[in-house]
């Protein structure tokens, strides 16, 4: 579930806010405002800045219905929208990060390249405004008049007609367009290629690979932000900050390959770049998955969705995709997991299983090449740990750990008892056969309808910790989502991505995994979270 998820998890820093601002930008009308940013599948517009190496890349890779398919890589989070033009209007409906989507509420207005000067509007990214119509906007290569200026929040966006993108932001740091870079005509076939990934160097001192001084679990947060606030660079620092200052001893994070490699060779390592300089500055190590499996569906990029395992096209590309990730960590990984919620996959796959476990070692073999200190393997759910000595044993034999999501419900997303920690510990432990274990992800529900509620959220969390203590030889640590609830719209796109339209439970249940409700209010786990966490990092 975490790979579906993490699009709202703490790495959002502030350009994720500049993301969806991005992606308003972006659109186009069909009146003559529209051509403050005139839209044509293969348009791109490239814009640079002194402050550092990596452009920001706008391009219109393709269509969705009536929307354009509009894709920005930055040196932060890359992302996609889906931006549909109508009356001088821009609209949004749907937003795509770390290569899973979620819809936006329906007419949702980013830019209205119709308004005059001093309008004013507001939507679920912040508040926006019209600051300028007939701005000047000069280049290295070019003078821009008629320059529409809008104000998102505290970041500013400069529009020309005919040309669109032309600045963002203001003063020295602006990023300005680059027209010899940018393809202002458009083509119809495939977009040019990315600009390359922006690398931050550590900070801090590097803790080498999976080693920890106290021999305490560790412990991990993925600190979304909260359902009623806006994406802004504040909030999204302040919960970042918030989960460092209540413990957080790990950082884990994943992605699909496809989304790391869109296109053969075409290596996109944004989010690897910004989540690592994240757990730099904290000191912290990270726990890595790379999901070629997520959550029973294959994930590997479209051009190898007919290759089978065994295939050496399929090793191949693998190796190549590793041997060019493992520099953008800086040291930090600890732990990598090929392969997230694989068990519902092998249900229906068995057969499979020997070959998978074949990759899963040359995998294994290509990052203990390349860090000898790194421990691999590969992530199940609870519910098919049994599977690990059956038909996922090859897979076991060929893993340094035992990688768990750890949700204690039933087929029908009842939650059982709290007290079901101290017989499940066990059981993981049992099937553990000696190797440590990592629980990438912990939750429970806090809703009725999931046969919760707050004081058995709680208290779930306090056994989690509780039972990490005390078997704390047999447990590397454990990551736990969410900081907070997620809003309607965004549980709408997870119940579609899951095929699970209509399932009340179900809902609940993704809804109300986190330790502060819908308004941002702290639930009675939080205060456990934060208790538990401080005493398990002394």
């Amino acid at each position: 579930m975490n790979e579906m998820l993490r699009s709202m998890r703490k790495s959002i820093f502030w350009p994720l806010l500049i993301l969806s601002i991005l992606a308003v930008s972006c659109f186009a009308a069909d009146t003559d405002n529209s051509q403050y940013l005139p839209l044509k599948v293969g348009k791109k517009w490239v814009l640079r800045t002194k402050a550092m190496s990596m452009p920001m890349v706008f391009e219109v890779v393709g269509m969705s219905g009536d929307g354009y398919r509009l894709r920005w890589d930055n040196p932060w989070i890359p992302s996609e929208l889906i931006v549909v033009p109508k009356g001088g209007r821009i609209y949004i409906s749907g937003l795509t990060m770390n290569g899973q989507s979620a819809p936006m509420p329906e007419g949702t207005v980013y830019w209205d390249f119709t308004a005059p000067k001093g309008a004013q509007w507001a939507n679920k990214i912040g508040k926006m405004a019209v600051v300028a119509r007939d701005n000047t906007v000069r280049t290295k290569e070019k003078t821009y008049t008629d320059v529409i200026e809008i104000k998102e929040n505290n970041q500013f966006w400069s529009f020309a007609p005919g040309v669109g993108f032309v600045q963002f932001g203001e003063g020295d740091g602006a990023f300005m367009l680059d027209q010899s870079a940018s393809n202002l005509v458009g083509a119809t076939t495939e977009s040019a290629a990315a600009a390359p990934s922006y690398k931050e160097p550590p900070t801090s001192p590097i803790r080498p690979a999976g080693k920890r001084a106290t021999g305490r679990p560790l412990i991990g947060l993925q600190a979304t932000i909260f359902a009623n606030e806006p994406l802004t660079p504040a909030t999204a620092n302040a919960h970042f900050q918030q989960s460092v200052d209540a413990g957080i001893t790990f950082q884990g994070f994943s992605a699909t390959w496809a989304k790391l490699e869109p296109r053969p060779g075409e290596y996109r390592f944004n989010e690897i770049d910004f989540n690592v300089s994240q757990a730099t500055r904290a000191n912290i190590p990270v726990a890595y998955t790379l999901s070629i499996i997520d959550t029973g569906m294959k994930s590997v990029p479209d051009w190898l969705k007919n290759t089978s395992w065994q295939d050496p096209k399929m090793q191949k590309e693998l190796l190549s995709l590793i041997e060019a990730m493992v520099p953008h960590f800086n040291g930090r990984l600890s732990w990598v997991m090929i392969g997230n919620e694989i068990d519902p996959y092998f249900v229906n796959h068995g057969e499979e299983a020997a070959a998978y476990a074949a990759l899963l070692g040359a995998a294994s073999d290509k990052f203990h090449a390349l860090l000898p200190e790194v421990q691999v393997g590969h992530t199940v759910t609870f519910g098919g740990l049994s599977m690990e000595g059956g038909v996922l044993k090859p897979l076991f034999d060929r893993s340094d750990f035992l990688s768990l999501t750890y949700y204690p419900a039933s087929g029908d997303f009842r939650f059982r008892d709290p007290d079901t920690v101290f017989t499940d510990f066990p059981a993981m432990i049992a099937a553990a056969r000696g190797k440590k274990i990592l629980l990438q992800e912990v939750g429970y529900s806090s809703s009725p309808l999931n046969d919760s509620s707050q004081e058995k959220q709680a208290k779930f969390f306090e056994n989690v910790f509780r039972a990490l203590r005390e078997d704390s030889n047999d447990f590397i640590g454990a990551n736990f989502l969410f900081m907070s609830d997620f809003s309607d719209s965004v549980v709408d796109g997870l119940v579609r991505y899951y095929h699970a339209p209509g399932a009340d439970r179900f809902r609940a249940f993704l809804q109300t995994l986190g330790m502060f409700d819908g308004q941002g209010n702290p639930k009675k786990s939080w205060a456990v979270f934060q208790q538990e966490a401080t005493k398990m990092k002394r």
